[in-house]
């Protein structure tokens, strides 16, 4: 038997990668912060709700629901809390297999449940196609934490006059139910908290997946102020950037507002003109990388009326001039790779047939603009979705931009992970594969775009100023891992500030253990010394059997556990896997001279 060094680091590299899979998917749907966003109605019955914030309160976070109430009747008598989202519908269709509510408390005679309210045509009222649809029941009186499950299997229609099928993306509201069964007049209190969707979507948590760029912001006074650096600088940064296997940068925008950075500009709103970009060319160029240019910005778009056309024909005037300069000054360096447009579309601005149009012929224009002057370069845009639009009507969103906007080339959206508003298990493959099917319909290049934070104030947190500090490893490769699920072409993070050597001790770290994580899938991609024509392993996922075939001699196959526990050792060209729980092995063929070595992952 054979065992080398590089085995051992093999293995001890796949034990880094590797964590529990096979899981099902969960996807938090609240935690109950706030009594303010809830409607209580009680039938038969008086009560209070409000929000609980006592340590033995709450089953996560940091509060939960409070309800006190009685029933005056026992005939029918319920109360329940809503939770509208008006003309938002919420899109809970992901392979869901059902819902799940921690509770504590209330009486032994009552019982829970959830009910689900549609709103197929998206108006915020309950009319005549949509229904109302309720899970089995739960009896509650629990005096610790309970977490009970409702399949969806079981919900079944209260009311409405739609088709009988439950449409889960297209959800208006959903209320928690509590009702009397017995014929007690009685009083009492219940503590609601978590309320989760779950799904049997399986999360690869495992890969090599790595960052191909990042984006750059130059104007950054309470960060690395790199909009200052000198040619010195710029060469050792750039240096550390290839160290981290980055192709390119993309600069957020190259005009910001009264400055350009760039030098010379000619633009008569600027004053100052710096020479940041020229010097970011002259370092790309020595460490062979490319830099996409972000065009014109400034902060009266965030809050710019979307339905006038002025909006539009003013910012494509500025963007025209600052392409040309540009271009004249870089166009010609092997450093330039593309376009960027800085301005960030989004799901909920632009949804009616009028603003839609100014959107998307401005974008026409900005993009054949761009084409014209460089027919051979992309031009990009790096949208965010916030879940103000089912995963459906945003796929529909971007084939109508797609469609009109013919020379915008790449569309990598923001997986919004690190404002804590998305679960990339949940979220980025329910969306992103809605946007990848616009872009593989209209032949168009589609990428992501990883937010490297943690957001730690700002909405949707709080009311402060926003601030962030720099995510975690194991969280950036779960990022990772997720998007490129959904064959991206490319992913890029947000932004290098994150995950730069020596700006902040959080940045340092997330660059140190990133470069780790490199070495660990370049140490399990370089293991295999014989090339994949010349043996295969099949199928792979497995829930049965898995067969080889080699042009070589085989001598010998070994399975391990991810922790190097010897499992299986054969000449067998056939391995039954049936016994083994789910989960991830690592397969080891040894031929005449060679070793070679795959993950194999049993369903």
């Amino acid at each position: 038997m054979l065992y080398t060094k590089r085995y051992l680091l093999l293995l001890l590299a796949q034990v880094t990668l590797i964590c529990t899979v096979f899981s099902q998917t969960t996807n938090t749907i609240d935690e109950f912060m706030s009594n303010s966003s809830y409607y209580s109605s009680f039938n038969s019955g008086i009560g209070t709700v409000n929000t609980s914030l006592n340590n033995n309160d709450f089953s996560s976070g940091n509060s939960s629901l409070n309800i006190n109430y009685t029933f005056t009747s026992a005939n029918g008598a319920f109360f329940s809390v809503l939770r509208n989202y008006t003309t938002t519908q919420q899109d809970y269709s992901f392979l869901t297999t059902g819902f799940s509510i921690d509770h504590k408390g209330g009486d032994i005679n009552d019982k829970i449940s959830i009910r689900l309210w549609e709103d197929i045509n998206g108006n915020g009222v309950f009319d005549g196609e949509d229904e109302v649809f309720e899970s089995s029941d739960i009896a509650t009186g629990n005096s610790n934490w309970k977490t009970s499950f409702f399949d969806i299997t079981a919900f079944t229609k209260v009311t409405g006059n739609g088709n009988g099928q439950i449409e889960l993306n297209r959800i208006r509201a959903w209320d928690i139910k509590i009702s009397n069964s017995s014929s007690i007049t009685h009083s009492n209190n219940i503590l609601i908290d978590n309320f989760q969707l779950h799904s049997n979507y399986n999360p690869q948590n495992l890969g090599t997946s790595k960052l191909t760029g990042s984006f750059i912001q130059l104007w950054n006074t309470t960060g690395c102020k790199c909009g200052e650096w000198e040619q010195e600088r710029w060469d050792a940064e750039f240096k550390k950037m290839k160290q981290a296997q980055l192709d390119y940068l993309v600069v957020q925008y190259s005009v910001y507002d009264n400055l350009s950075w760039y030098s010379p500009s000619n633009i008569p709103s600027v004053i100052y003109k710096m020479s940041t970009l020229n010097r970011m060319v002259a370092a790309a160029e020595k460490f062979n990388m490319k830099i996409h240019f972000g065009l014109y910005f400034d902060e009266t778009w965030n809050s710019s009326n979307k339905s006038l056309a002025s909006t539009y024909s003013s910012i494509l005037n500025k963007h025209k001039t600052v392409a040309n300069e540009l271009w004249t000054l870089f166009g010609n360096s092997p450093a330039f790779g593309g376009w960027y447009i800085p301005q960030e579309l989004n799901d909920l601005e632009w949804q009616n047939d009028n603003e839609k149009t100014l959107l998307f012929n401005w974008i026409k224009d900005v993009t054949d603009y761009t084409e014209s002057l460089s027919a051979n370069y992309p031009i990009m845009i790096a949208p965010f979705f916030n879940l103000w639009q089912p995963a459906d009507k945003l796929e529909t969103w971007y084939n109508e931009l797609l469609s009109i906007s013919t020379n915008l080339d790449r569309i990598y959206p923001q997986d919004g992970v690190g404002i804590t508003l998305k679960n990339p298990d949940y979220h980025i493959p329910l969306y992103f594969s809605a946007i990848k099917r616009a872009c593989d319909n209209h032949n168009k290049t589609f990428g992501a775009t990883i937010e490297s934070f943690h957001q730690t104030s700002g909405w949707p947190i709080n009311n402060g100023t926003f601030s962030a500090t720099s995510t975690d490893i194991e969280i950036l490769k779960k990022q990772l891992w997720a998007v490129n699920e959904q064959e991206t072409f490319e992913l890029i993070q947000f932004s290098w500030s994150y995950m730069q050597p020596d700006l902040t001790p959080q940045s340092t770290q997330l660059y140190d253990d990133y470069s780790s994580y490199l070495a660990d899938i370049s140490l399990i991609s370089n293991t295999n010394p014989i090339n994949d024509q010349d043996f295969s392993v099949y199928p792979n996922p497995t829930s049965y059997k898995i067969f080889i075939t080699s042009k070589e001699t085989l001598k010998k196959v070994r399975l391990y556990s991810t922790n190097g526990v010897l499992l299986l050792n054969t000449e067998s060209k056939q391995i039954d896997l049936s016994s083994l729980q789910q989960g991830i092995y690592i397969l080891e063929i040894e031929f005449d001279e060679h070793i070679a070595q795959r993950k194999i992952i049993k369903r």
